[in-house]
């Protein structure tokens, strides 16, 4: 994380609660604490946010990069959503549907309109810097995290409680938080753990599937599985609205590329053809 500013002065990093007060139905800002690194991050339960099209339960973010999933978590993907995701993903496991958490989750989605004045800009996205204009934030500070407390007397809060928090190494949280993360990750572990793969060589899906590693070279099935290459800067921009004859050049490319790097593979069983795949060696035939 940046300790400096712009100019290479000090930069002092803060946490900022959000605070949803369900007994008069609005939405603030908390007062700053200020960021002390992993310890910041692992009291307020900053979970690294998931990729791809995973639901949204993140009670804390680093709000620079994250305010949409921590928006997502209480109020779902759109402006119309009838749940948040977090209250969604409750409703998979038995009996959290049914907790205080569940409840407070269901009163949030009514507080939609007083939230997303305080996150959308001008254009209508979801940016940290309209949620702390506000603040006066000196060149020299920025907020790091951003995390969700909660006010509701009926249900027990009296004072604003972060959802979630790590109080002398055990997770102090609105009750159905606690519960949820154990079932969830439990649930990620065995279903990893039982996890089976194919095997490329027999056709049979294992556990102990590993990928093919090259210690000297380049496995192209490690290049297309775990590998994002952006190929257009490759090509003279005036193939940018030719897709066609970019398609062409592409294919003419890759088979010149397979037809200089046959390799014969060894046979699996007696009764295999000979296999053939092309090496990734083949870049030293123009060198």
């Amino acid at each position: 994380m940046e300790t400096e500013n712009k100019k290479g002065g000090p930069l002092t990093s803060y946490c900022l609660p959000v605070r949803f007060d369900l007994d008069v139905s609005e939405v603030s800002l908390g007062e700053l604490r200020e960021y002390a690194g992993m310890e910041s991050v692992r009291q307020f339960f900053n979970l690294a946010v998931a990729g791809g099209n995973n639901p949204s339960v993140y009670v804390c973010v680093d709000g620079r990069k994250n305010l949409g999933q921590f928006t997502k978590t209480f109020f779902g993907k759109s402006a119309t959503a009838e749940k948040g995701e977090l209250l969604n993903e409750l409703s998979k496991y038995p009996g959290l549907d049914a907790t205080p958490l569940a409840d407070v989750l269901r009163q949030i989605i009514a507080l939609r309109e007083a939230y997303m004045p305080l996150v959308l800009n001008e254009k209508g996205e979801i940016v940290l810097r309209k949620l702390t204009d506000n603040l006066r934030l000196k060149p020299t500070e920025q907020v790091v995290l951003v995390y969700a407390e909660v006010k509701a007397a009926t249900l027990g809060l009296s004072e604003f409680t972060p959802v979630a928090q790590v109080v002398d190494g055990g997770i102090h949280a609105v009750p159905g938080y606690a519960e949820f993360i154990q079932a969830r990750y439990k649930l990620e572990r065995e279903k990893a753990a039982n996890e089976s793969r194919i095997c490329y060589a027999t056709g049979i899906n294992h556990s102990d599937v590993v990928g093919h590693d090259i210690p000297r070279g380049y496995s192209f099935n490690s290049m297309f599985v775990k590998t994002t290459l952006h190929y257009a800067p490759l090509f003279k921009k005036t193939y940018y609205i030719r897709p066609i004859k970019s398609v062409v050049l592409i294919s003419c490319c890759w088979n010149e590329a397979l037809n200089c790097c046959w390799i014969a593979i060894k046979c699996v069983s007696p009764a295999s053809t000979i296999c053939c795949y092309p090496s990734y060696s083949a870049q030293t035939r123009h060198q």
